[in-house]
Formats: C-alpha cells, structure tokens, sequence
C-alpha cells in the first residue's frame, strides 16, 4: 500500500467505545493496516485515547513494517487513555525505539524520557519536537543532562516546542536552561486548584521562570 498520511484523529476510545470485543477489532484491523504501508510519512493519532496495550501494538506495528524508516511525522498527543504513563512499561519504550526516520513528533511529556531522547540523538533527524504539558509531572521529570545531550547531537533542530497549562504544579522542573527551547505557549486550560489566587501564583512563577531561562533563546 502506498499510502502518505493517515489520520485517526478523536477516536476517544476511552469514552466513546463501551465494547472491548469492537475495540479489539479496530485496533487490530488498524494494526494489520499499518504494517501494509510501505511509504507512510504522517500519522495522526490525536485523542485516540487507547488503552496501553493497544497502544504499544499500534506503535509496534509502525515498527515492524516499512513505518518504522519511512515515517516522518509523528502526532501523538492523548494517543493514551488519561491516567497511562507509557515511558513506565518496557514495551512502549522498545517500540519508540524502532522509529527510525521521524523528524517531527507532537506529544505528551509523559510519553517521552530519557532513554527516548537519547534515541532520537543517535539517528540525528529529529528537527521538530513539541511537548505538551497537561498534568502535575514531579515524579517523572527529564534530567538537564539528558536535554544536553539530545541538544549536541541533533543536526540543525528546526525548534522545540512545549505547550504547558499554567495552573500545573511542578512545570518549571521540566524546563531547565538545557532544553533547546524555541516556542512556548501557555494555555490556561481548566484546572481544579484550591483557589484563584494559587491558580495566578502559579502561572507568574512559571511565566518569571521562562524569562529568566530562556529569553536568549526562544524566538531565535
């Protein structure tokens, strides 16, 4: 099949799919579709919201056909159901580790770590990376040296990008002087905190924080 892009986009799994025996067979037709493709470059999978074993054999799949050097372009954000941390399980992280040719990917912080860093640092083409913060990550954040080294062994990385809701706890954690950030929106999506005046100290700490940090870099 010589397919370029394919869009999945707002399956929500999660809320809009009540049959696990119907959701079995739309990702395992999805799979088998996928490892058809021999010239795949993008790939949307916005707000599939699958569960974490389909979602690693989505991924694998990519991994064991022609996907895994000929795609490009990566979005994966919401691709998990909420409460799903993917870099906590080996096999999600062996499955990232089969794409060999992306250059762009679009996803969630918690989708990504240092072993997935240093990954793309070797194959040296990634040159667009965006990030979106949406939860409390204190407990699992990039160390700065991981960043370090993703940054001298890109080539020519175009930007990075994070887009983080400023009512979070813990974002400035995420964000040290080592990321190559470029662009950065703050989104003030509706959050639950204990009051309005803890939501606005939250979001001026974190808009003081990226002055400080990045104002040499970002925009250039």
């Amino acid at each position: 099949m010589r397919l370029k892009e394919f869009t999945l986009y707002h399956a929500n799994m999660e809320n809009h799919w009540h049959f696990v025996a119907s959701k079995n067979r739309v990702v395992a037709s999805l799979c088998r579709f996928l490892r058809r493709c021999r010239e795949l470059e993008v790939l949307n999978l916005i707000a599939a919201r699958v569960t974490l074993v389909d979602g690693c054999r989505i991924l694998e799949s990519l991994g064991r056909g022609a996907a895994s050097k000929t795609l490009k372009f990566l979005y994966m954000e919401d691709m998990f159901q909420t409460n799903v941390i993917p870099i906590s399980i080996s096999r999600y992280r062996n499955a990232m580790s089969k794409m060999k040719g992306l250059t762009y990917i679009y996803t969630n912080y918690n989708t990504v770590n240092g072993e997935i860093l240093r990954h793309f640092a070797r194959e040296q083409k990634m040159k667009t990376f965006t990030l979106t913060i949406d939860c409390d990550i204190n407990s699992w954040v990039i160390e700065p040296e991981t960043w370090t080294y993703f940054k001298g062994n890109v080539l020519t990385p175009k930007s990075y990008s994070i887009y983080a809701s400023g009512f979070r706890h813990g974002i400035q954690h995420a964000l040290p002087e080592t990321v190559p950030m470029k662009e950065i929106d703050i989104i003030a999506w509706p959050a639950i905190v204990e009051s309005r005046a803890e939501a606005q100290t939250r979001l001026c700490g974190l808009i003081h924080h990226i002055s400080n940090v990045y104002s040499d870099t970002l925009g250039k």
